[in-house]
């Protein structure tokens, strides 16, 4: 007899739904999987088989094929084992089919009949839901270990069991279960403690207010000790609070780095060290997974020592500091992956890192190799560059703690401004402004739009750069809730311009 069963797998960072057929007919016994690798079927067969005689169930002597539609068998890895079982019992009339037009099944068996966990479950709503509404699936049959992370699903009655024998039960209509009531997630901040640790440096500070308020790319250069790492890991607690939509996102991306899944979600912040590789950093393979720069999505990505990057490593980030995506393809697989991430770098600007001071021990040759580890063509992707000096003595003494809370706030503000700002958009940051829509979002007073004129003629300021200023620009009258772009805006973005470290400062 032939039934089918819907079951859900993960796609690299998506996932999607796979209708598993189960048919028996007469013949020598054996279970003949299609669509899997050999190495995974092998272990299915031998766990479903034992799972049904520890259940009491009797295993049927007859041919038994399962056929799994799916596009990549390399994907199918984990949760067949309870879909199969279900398939096989339903299919030999041991546990007539009550559920199966509008629930799916996910989840793996012990060889005594227990139900396993499996990993990322708690991502699949917002990754499958709709996916899941289109075919009618309105509840998922999971383990019992995973209760707690399924309960974050949304719209979807989930059904937890502990035993093949319950899960049978369920499904054929011989017991009912109360479905997990739906727990919301919430959005924790990270702790402030960082930035309240900073003593002095209120420059780099008030760059890290409007790059949060504007989602813009940063890069701190200067000597060691002078806070640059501080103020970079300080940046989570002053992003502003994710929408629910995002919220939902942000547990899609987390699940790529946490095996289990907590309603309490934050963003995520990935700080790889410099000696990665560019295969790490922005994703491939086969199958294709993400890099660091899509489990960075709608966070931070901090590049601490930036110059000690690869070279060719950290050039792989220009598509992607414009696309917000990332285009990858091995062999026959081709996959677009998020990558809108806010980027924070921190370097020095010499080997020895006390350049420009008079203590640099570097000849020219060395700092200007230095300096030339980060393209032209990267700096001109960060909109804020900001060049910090070691604190001095009289700031470490007379220290005044930062108001973070009322620096919270402005950033909220500012970002629910550009919320409504671009309500009927596909963006909503300042910073991801393309650049024909510069003109209509960034308008400037006619003082401030002389003074800027003026400024890109003295500096040679490319296209480029002038539209990440302007961008930036208004973030900082979104910080000041005003409309238009004054002089004041225009001044205080002119130093956050890429100088110094980019045309290649040398020593006195």
């Amino acid at each position: 007899m032939f039934q089918k069963i819907c079951t859900i797998y993960h796609d690299g960072i998506r996932a999607r739904r796979l209708d598993l057929e189960v048919d028996i007919l007469p013949g020598l016994p054996a279970i003949h999987m299609i669509g899997v690798s050999e190495t995974v079927a092998r272990g299915v067969r031998e766990r479903v088989h034992s799972a049904f005689l520890a259940a009491g169930f009797s295993f049927p002597a007859k041919r038994i094929t399962v056929n799994l539609r799916c596009p990549d068998a390399a994907r199918l890895k984990a949760g067949l084992d309870l879909p199969v079982a279900l398939g096989i019992l339903c299919a030999d009339l041991q546990a007539p089919s009550h559920r199966n037009i509008n629930t799916a099944v996910i989840g793996d068996l012990s060889l005594n009949g227990d139900v396993q966990s499996v990993q990322r479950i708690g991502s699949f709503g917002p990754l499958i839901h709709e996916e899941l509404t289109e075919a009618g699936i309105t509840s998922i049959l999971v383990p019992a270990g995973n209760a707690a992370e399924a309960s974050l699903l949304p719209d979807l009655e989930v059904l937890p069991v502990a035993i093949l024998a319950e899960a049978a039960a369920l499904w054929c209509g011989r017991l009912t279960i109360e479905p997990l009531p739906h727990i919301p997630l919430q959005y924790a901040r990270p702790s402030a403690d960082a930035l309240l640790s900073i003593r002095g440096q209120p420059a780099g500070k008030r760059a890290l207010t409007v790059a949060c308020a504007g989602g813009h790319n940063l890069l701190f250069l200067g000597p060691p000790g002078c806070g640059k790492t501080l103020l970079a890991h300080a940046a989570p607690c002053l992003l502003p609070v994710p929408s629910e939509d995002d919220l939902q996102h942000l547990m899609m991306i987390r699940a790529l780095s946490e095996t289990r899944l907590t309603q309490q979600v934050s963003r995520p912040v990935r700080a790889p060290h410099h000696s990665i590789t560019a295969h790490a950093l922005i994703g491939g393979g086969r199958p294709i997974q993400p890099g660091e720069i899509t489990r960075a999505d709608h966070g931070l990505l901090i590049l601490d020592e930036a110059a000690e990057f690869g070279t060719g490593v950290l050039e792989h980030l220009r598509t992607p500091l414009e696309s917000h995506h990332i285009h990858l393809r091995y062999l026959d697989r081709a996959e677009t992956l998020p990558a809108d991430f806010m980027l924070i770098g921190t370097t020095n600007l010499c080997p020895c890192g006390q350049f420009p001071s008079p203590a640099c021990s570097c000849s020219l040759q060395a700092i200007r190799r230095y300096q030339g580890r980060l393209s032209t063509a990267l700096i001109e992707r960060i909109d804020l560059c900001v060049l910090l000096d070691a604190v001095p003595e009289t700031d470490r003494q007379a220290y005044t703690p930062l108001d973070v809370a009322h620096i919270q706030e402005q950033i909220q503000l500012a970002a629910d401004r550009q919320e409504a700002r671009f309500r009927k958009e596909s963006f909503s940051r300042n910073s991801r402004i393309p650049p024909g829509k510069i003109e209509m979002y960034c308008k400037l007073q006619s003082s401030a739009e002389s003074l800027f004129l003026e400024a890109c003629a003295r500096f040679h300021l490319s296209l480029r750069t002038r539209h990440n200023l302007l961008k930036t620009a208004r973030s900082i009258a979104d910080l000041a809730d005003q409309e238009q772009i004054g002089t004041q805006q225009i001044a205080e973005v002119l130093q956050y311009r890429p100088k110094g470290f980019l045309s290649g400062v040398t020593p006195t």
